[in-house]
């Protein structure tokens, strides 16, 4: 009987840590869904002024922000506006837990008016503070 209760135990343990993971990974989720929505948001309404405000300032000081957004403007302009964007896919490319940090990358396929294209946004999250490091796009 003590073995049964021990194994019901260990059973019980083991399936509270993999849902503790699995409820950590869609966590991890939502927030970079959030940060990247709220990057697009900004640039289909045109608020390139309050971008700068989800970058890392470690990788993007205030002349590589201004030079981004200019960039953005261009995309734009040779692009049309963005009609839609749809989360492709998602990995967690790092990890350190004892300096509590992971990065990200999340893939967009982004619809604007005159063409279509695959975006990807890199995240860094350090406790709890997600930035965006870095936009790679495929056009």
């Amino acid at each position: 009987m003590k073995k049964l209760i021990t194994f019901l135990f260990a059973a019980a343990a083991l399936t509270s840590c993999t849902n503790a993971k699995k409820s950590t990974v869609l966590g991890d989720q939502n927030a970079g869904k959030s940060i990247t929505g709220w990057y697009y948001y900004h640039v289909m309404e045109e608020n390139f002024d309050s971008i700068p405000k989800l970058m890392n300032d470690e990788f993007f000081n205030a002349e590589q922000q201004a030079a981004f957004v200019n960039s953005l403007k261009q995309r734009e302009a040779e692009l049309g506006k963005i009609k839609s964007f749809e989360l492709d896919e998602w990995e967690l490319t790092d990890k350190n837990k004892k300096e509590k940090t992971k990065d990200f990358v999340f893939e967009y396929k982004v619809k604007y008016e005159n063409a279509e294209s695959i975006e990807k946004i890199y995240l860094e999250k350090k406790g709890n503070d997600l930035k965006i490091a870095k936009v790679e796009y495929d056009k």
